[in-house]
């Protein structure tokens, strides 16, 4: 269950931050597809919903533990479901939308088959985000590659569409974590009927506002530049690398001709 501890008066005042962010994505989505019901899965202060309802759509469900209280939420119109996201969700009927954002990191590694199976039985199309290894962030307890999730998406016959981190990849008013992993899901049985989409990235990659904060752990992954500051820093961390090398080269080819 995810801990009720980590979310504070100050969690909840710092949600309103990513309406923005949710704003953003959504205007990506809605170009594809109109939806007139969304549920979020670990709605937290309904930040997402919120900014779903602000653009039009009424029909609101969120789901979380029973450490949220109705009072919490950010907007007054949203159907709140309680519920402990570590065990199957309820049998609902199906929504146009099926979001649910940075949620399954916070669950056992054994819960995610199931929890991939839960949101496709909600939606046919779903909005997914989750924290890869090494991005850092409280009572993480499954940190996973998209590809990891991919794979689970595929079992249940989803395909993922990458339309939407090209599009905020460069965009510095959008939350990091949404920029490197929100990856939409969508049945393939209608997949066609939305939109020839195609991805243009490996699924596996790593913004660069999160590699400099741990490049030890990503030097081997694809990284995509977004501005000029984060190139030069790129460049000067490869500087380093060539002349430690450079040095160790030298020590060893010094000792090898004068011992």
């Amino acid at each position: 269950m995810i801990n009720k501890s980590l979310y504070d008066k100050s969690f909840y005042e710092s949600t309103h931050s990513h309406v923005y962010s949710a704003q953003k994505i959504f205007e990506i989505i809605f170009k594809h597809l109109k939806p007139r019901s969304i549920i979020d899965i670990g709605c937290g202060s309904g930040s997402w919903l919120k900014a779903a309802s602000e653009m039009g759509v009424k029909n609101l469900t969120g789901i979380e533990g029973n450490w949220l209280k109705p009072e919490m939420l950010i907007a007054e119109n949203i159907n709140l479901l309680i519920h402990d996201i570590s065990s199957s969700l309820p049998r609902l009927s199906k929504y146009d939308l099926a979001i649910t954002l940075e949620v399954a990191e916070h669950l056992s590694e054994s819960r995610s088959k199931s929890f991939i199976e839960d949101l496709c039985g909600l939606s046919d199309v779903v909005l997914f985000s989750a924290a890869i290894p090494h991005q850092g962030g409280d009572n993480h307890l499954n940190e996973q590659w998209q590809s990891y999730w991919n794979g689970l998406f595929r079992k249940n016959n989803f395909v993922a569409r990458d339309i939407i981190r090209p599009i905020i990849w460069e965009d510095e008013n959008i939350k990091a974590w949404y920029k490197q992993n929100c990856i939409l899901y969508i049945n393939e049985k209608i997949d066609s009927k939305i939109d020839n989409l195609r991805n243009q990235n490996p699924l596996d990659i790593v913004h660069p506002d999160i590699f400099w904060n741990n490049p030890d752990k990503y030097k081997f992954m694809q990284i995509i530049k977004n501005d000029q500051k984060i190139e030069k820093n790129h460049q000067k961390y490869k500087l380093l690398l060539v002349t430690n090398f450079i040095v160790v080269a030298t020590i060893f080819l010094i000792f090898f001709l004068y011992r």
